[in-house]
């Protein structure tokens, strides 16, 4: 699989652009991601056909929806999320709704789903042999916000938890900042336990 990250918008998000067979899928397309668009434009840019969301919050699927329009791509995010994307979408001014809905233990464009909620109700991280693209769940030596609504503490330490007795090394692909290793995390990441 390859894998392209575009850093865009004042929150300096990360897109993930998953290359395979011919066919990709974009994780988390961030608000007025101008390359991203441009990309997908293109006649050379591989059909696109998962449009994956670790979460609901607007900078992380503002161009879900006008994506899904050039593309015919299918917009999948977990369900407790989901009214905060038809919000965040029709805000941005495209048809506010999941195409499919993913959980814990799904698999999804040769990614496994792992629920992970704290930063909101419906955050996922998506895995693959090699990598887990942690959206707001982890970042290189913090984690995403617990006090929006949805969020919580308490549930956000059950889930660093699950990710934290992965055994593997993950290369993490965070929504926001430079990627990390899990190994790493577990070392220095202070909201990891030990």
């Amino acid at each position: 699989m390859i894998i392209k990250a575009i850093r865009s918008g004042i929150m300096g998000n990360n897109t993930y652009i998953l290359e395979k067979d011919g066919e990709c899928a974009v994780i988390d397309p961030a608000r007025r991601n101008k390359a991203l668009l441009e990309y997908f434009e293109s006649e050379n840019a591989p059909k696109l056909k998962y449009i994956l969301l670790t979460h609901g919050h607007f900078d992380h699927v503002w161009d879900a929806g006008k994506l899904r329009e050039m593309t015919g791509a299918q917009i999948a995010i977990h369900k407790e999320d989901a009214n905060q994307l038809e919000i965040e979408l029709q805000n941005a001014g495209t048809p506010g709704t999941a195409d499919m809905f993913v959980d814990d233990g799904d698999e999804i464009f040769g990614l496994k789903v792992m629920h992970t909620p704290g930063h909101s109700r419906g955050s996922v991280c998506f895995l693959t042999e090699d990598e887990m693209f942690s959206g707001d769940t982890v970042f290189e030596g913090t984690i995403g916000r617990t006090d929006f609504e949805g969020g919580s503490p308490e549930v956000m330490r059950e889930s660093l938890k699950r990710i934290s007795a992965l055994e593997k090394d993950y290369v993490i692909y965070p929504g926001h900042g430079g990627a990390t290793t899990l190994n790493r995390e577990k070392a220095d990441n202070p909201y990891f336990e030990r």
